[in-house]
């Protein structure tokens, strides 16, 4: 996506396999994973262009008759996840640097002798928990806004968790990144019900990008869609996540029994 020419303009540029130098710091672009999109914004890109590759990725589903649940993800220039690194062939992950002048002593640890495998206790069937897709455990900071007339309304903390299916929400998770314990990331996820009206979802990508402006262009924005939220952004609420009929009074009825996932 780009505004060079005056107006903005949306062009395929190219398929599999992709290499990391396609993207150009002064654009802003829409990845096709099948699965999911990523929507990735350069240091340079406009404004014109930072505001409108949601949008864009939104009618990308819609114009290749995709499922409107299909997860959107946002990141920016220098800020990119493993997950969108690992799309690209020759993006390699970061690693740690090994200091080859120490020499090798005495304080090498002793091998551990190698215990007796029991082959009944490896087939015993225990799930394991995989979380290494997800940033951390949710145990960070949690911020939830409601959509009410076009604006952010604050939520109560004491109904963290509660989400009714007329409404649309946008929740702000701070954590804090284990590479370097003093800075701050964000996670912006706006989630957006099954009876949510279209004014409204709308309102909530637009408020969402603006949330991210204020925090200074860093956060990752993801799209929530009813039914379909991703493990992390269920891990917030510890088990507890709750979806009640209705919505905000001025366009649902509220007083219907609760609906729980």
């Amino acid at each position: 996506m780009t505004d060079s020419s005056g107006k903005l303009e949306v062009t395929e540029i190219t398929q599999r396999p992709l290499v990391k130098e396609q993207l150009d710091t002064m654009d802003a672009f829409v990845l096709d994973c099948g699965t999911e999109l990523f929507c990735w914004v350069g240091r340079g890109a406009t404004k014109q262009e930072r505001a409108a590759v949601m949008k864009n990725a939104v009618d990308f589903l819609t114009l290749n008759n995709r499922p409107t649940w299909t997860p959107i993800s946002r990141v920016v220039e220098g800020g990119e996840s493993t997950l969108f690194k690992e799309k690209f062939s020759n993006w390699a992950p970061t690693r740690s640097k090994v200091d080859f002048t120490r020499s090798l002593s005495s304080n090498i640890a002793a091998t551990k002798k190698q215990e007796a495998i029991d082959v009944n206790k490896l087939m015993s069937g225990t799930a394991v928990n995989d979380n290494n897709n997800m940033v951390d455990d949710g145990s960070g900071k949690i911020t939830i806004w409601r959509i009410e007339d076009f604006a952010k309304a604050l939520t109560d903390p004491k109904t963290y968790g509660q989400f009714y299916q007329g409404d649309s929400y946008i929740v702000q998770y701070e954590y804090v990144d284990k590479s370097n314990p003093s800075k701050k990331k964000y996670i912006l996820y706006f989630w957006q019900g099954r009876d949510s009206s279209t004014d409204e979802k709308g309102a909530s990508a637009l408020l969402t990008k603006e949330l991210d402006d204020s925090l200074g262009g860093i956060a990752t924005q993801v799209r929530v869609v009813q039914n379909k939220e991703p493990d992390h952004f269920l891990c917030l609420f510890k088990g507890k996540m709750m979806i009640r009929m209705g919505g905000h009074p001025s366009g649902f009825n509220t007083s219907n029994k609760d609906k729980f996932k």
